[in-house]
């Protein structure tokens, strides 16, 4: 349910990288990696200041080469 809740705030402000980062954790804890990785991409590309977001996505990239 928080996926489908940050989907739709998203759709409202799509600059909103805080939203994209909370929703790739929660497709991180359901094991949807890909999704996850596309969104921490996201989060690093509207704010790439993010570093939890860089490694994060960097730590999926190099558990699933």
């Amino acid at each position: 349910m928080a996926i489908v809740n940050y989907t739709h705030a998203i759709k409202y402000n799509p600059t909103d990288y805080q939203a994209f980062f909370k929703r790739a954790k929660m497709y991180e804890l359901n094991g949807d990696i890909r999704m996850a990785m596309d969104d921490f991409l996201t989060t690093t590309k509207l704010n790439p200041k993010m570093n939890e977001a860089w490694f994060k996505h960097g730590m999926s990239y190099y558990k699933n080469k």
